[in-house]
C-alpha cells in the first residue's frame, strides 16, 4: 500500500475532492473547461509515458492548468494558494529545483527521468495548482507529502535520478 507521503489516492475524502473539482469545472467558463480537460489528459498520457518523455508531459500538463508558461506565475498562484510566501514555494516546498529542471529539459535539451517518489509528488504539485485555478480551497497535497516524509532535495535533478536495472550476461 501506498505511504501517506506518496499523495492523495482513492478515499472517502479524495472522492470528496474530486467531486468538487468536477463541480467548480463545470461551473466555470468554457476556455477553463478546456484547459483542465486537456491538463488531465495530458497529466494521464504522462503517468502512462516511458523515460524522458513523463517530466515533459507532466510539465506542459501543470502550465495548461496554470495558464502559463511562467514559473514565477505559477510560483505566485501557489503562494497564494497557500497563503504562504514564494520563499516557502520556491524552497520549501522544493519548486525552484523544478524550475531548474524545467530549464534544464526545455531549453538546454537534458534528458531526465524522475524517480516513481518525484512523479507523485508533481501529480501533488498539479492538484494544488488545479485547485488554485479553479478558486477552490487549498488542501496543501504538495505540503502534506513533505510533512509526511518527501525531502524536497529529491526534486534536484542532479541527485534523484530514476534508477534502472540492468542484467549482464556472462
Amino acid at each position: 500500500l501506498p505511504n501517506v507521503c506518496e499523495g492523495p489516492f482513492a478515499t472517502v475524502e479524495s472522492w470528496q475532492q474530486l467531486k468538487e473539482l468536477t463541480d467548480a469545472v463545470a461551473g466555470g467558463d468554457d476556455s477553463q473547461k478546456g484547459r483542465i480537460e486537456l491538463s488531465t489528459q495530458l497529466v494521464e498520457r504522462a503517468f502512462l509515458a516511458h523515460g524522458g518523455f513523463k517530466f515533459v508531459g507532466y510539465w506542459i500538463a501543470l502550465e495548461v492548468a496554470a495558464d502559463t508558461h511562467s514559473t514565477g506565475k505559477i510560483a505566485t498562484l501557489l503562494s497564494r494558494a497557500y497563503e504562504r510566501s514564494r520563499s516557502y514555494i520556491l524552497n520549501d516546498l522544493g519548486f525552484e529545483f523544478l524550475k531548474a529542471t524545467r530549464t534544464a529539459v526545455f531549453h538546454n535539451g537534458e534528458h531526465y527521468e524522475f524517480p516513481a517518489d518525484v512523479e507523485r509528488y508533481v501529480q501533488c504539485l498539479f492538484l494544488d495548482v488545479m485547485r488554485a485555478k479553479l478558486r477552490l480551497k487549498c488542501r496543501g497535497h504538495m505540503a502534506s507529502a513533505v510533512k509526511e516524509g518527501f525531502d524536497v532535495k529529491r526534486l534536484d535533478r542532479k541527485v534523484a535520478q530514476a534508477k534502472h536495472l540492468t542484467i549482464e550476461t556472462p
